[in-house]
């Protein structure tokens, strides 16, 4: 920093804060978004995801037994008859 005026230091250094608040507010707007993209997308799809989520817990669940879902069984014979 030899030759250089105080004030010249002065507005280096408030340059660079500057620089740094500037990507750290980017930062902020790209996270803030992201979570409203997120979000847009979750309602616009809530009724399938909802419905797929479903299906994923049953199918995972150990003790889920296809055969012992009654509404399934009775829609099925419903509709043969």
């Amino acid at each position: 920093m030899e030759g250089q005026t105080k004030k010249e230091q002065d507005e280096k250094k408030s340059k660079e804060g500057r620089s740094k608040m500037s990507s750290i507010t980017s930062s902020v707007f790209a996270i803030a978004g992201l979570a409203l993209g997120w979000a847009a997308i979750e309602l616009a799809f809530k009724p399938s995801l909802d419905q797929s989520r479903d299906d994923m817990k049953k199918t995972l669940d150990p003790n889920y037994d296809p055969d012992d879902d009654v509404d399934a069984n009775n829609s099925i014979l419903k509709s043969l008859r």
